[in-house]
């Protein structure tokens, strides 16, 4: 609960503020709040935690994209089984 009342007060503020300062202030924090991202995208630190977020991510897609088709062609597999089932049969499919 006190993460969702943060989250709310957080955005008051910034609302409040963003609604009440001149644009020369508002464009003076932007810049510093942009020149400070900016750092931060830079360091090799973050670098690496996104490199290894990013290839963890490929192999899970890649194990999902794997099981899906697996599953898929499970299920084609036993669609086709049924149908031959059911034209030994002489039913109408």
């Amino acid at each position: 609960m006190k993460f969702k009342t943060g989250i709310v007060v957080g955005v008051g503020v910034g609302y409040w503020l963003a609604t009440k300062i001149d644009p020369e202030t508002r464009r003076r924090f932007e810049t510093k709040v942009n020149e400070r991202v900016n750092q931060w995208r830079d360091d090799p630190r973050v670098q690496e935690v996104v490199d290894s977020v990013s290839t963890v991510a490929t192999e899970v897609v890649d194990k999902i994209d794997a099981k899906l088709t697996e599953g898929a062609d499970a299920v084609a597999d036993t669609a086709d089984d049924l149908a031959d089932d059911l034209a030994d049969d002489g039913a109408r499919p």
